[in-house]
């Protein structure tokens, strides 16, 4: 599903996922032409284990015609199944992954006056991805095929209960990383450590992108997308 990238905590978001609803539900294009394009790629779970999460998401970028890899034009797509996702109907290019994000609620202690409760607090978390992470899921699509990254898994760092301000994160972060933190939220370096967005870092890749991985992945994406009408597109690999 493609779409100009808007930064994920919105008051929209907060309110989906108190409601408890799960991002499976995006409606899925269909292709405006038989020249359409895609690109798909498969992300381990992001989420903490045991702690629900919500409106899990991947930011692609398109590349300028010169290859320089860091790139404002972005485009997020939100998970299909299975910790698939897809961008569909894309300008052809040269696309890179550069990061994956979630909300998630956790239950806050809070003290008005002699009274102590607890309140549900909403966090939009971001996964940055690392410079030989965003290297290596890139991808050219053409016109008349879904393209396939492959399938990712890596370590997150500095993530817990109550991360580091954003400013400590941009310590550890490679040029890639801040970049692309900077370009999904323009003020993250005014946010402290009690802010509710968060940035971590993705590192340490594992790929799976040879060609029998890819022609599993292109087997999951018919049964994902097929009906929609890019059962032809992705036969055309």
């Amino acid at each position: 599903m493609k779409r100009p990238l808007f930064f994920l905590i919105t008051s929209v978001v907060a309110t989906i996922f108190l409601a408890g609803c799960m991002p499976g539900g995006v409606k899925i294009d269909q292709p405006t032409s038989a020249s359409s394009t895609g690109v798909m790629i498969k992300i381990s779970e992001i989420c903490l284990m045991l702690t629900p999460c919500a409106n899990q998401n991947v930011t692609f970028a398109r590349l300028a015609d010169n290859g320089d890899i860091l790139s404002d034009e972005l485009y997020q797509a939100y998970i299909m199944k299975s910790n698939h996702y897809y961008l569909l109907n894309a300008q052809p290019g040269t696309y890179v992954a550069v990061a994956a994000s979630y909300s998630r609620g956790l239950n806050v202690s809070t003290t008005v006056g002699n009274v102590t409760g607890t309140a549900k607090r909403v966090f939009a978390e971001n996964i940055l991805f690392s410079e030989e992470l965003v290297r290596q899921t890139q991808i050219e699509i053409t016109p008349g095929k879904l393209a396939v990254m492959g399938s990712f898994s890596f370590d997150i760092e500095g993530r817990m209960s109550f991360a580091p301000s954003a400013a400590q994160f941009l310590k550890a972060a490679d040029s890639i990383q801040t970049h692309y933190a900077k370009a999904l939220d323009p003020e993250m370096e005014s946010r402290g450590a009690t802010s509710g967005i968060k940035f971590y870092r993705g590192v340490s890749p594992t790929v799976l992108n040879d060609a029998g991985s890819k022609q599993k992945l292109l087997d999951k994406a018919f049964d994902h997308i097929g009906a929609e009408g890019w059962g032809d597109l992705i036969k055309a690999q």
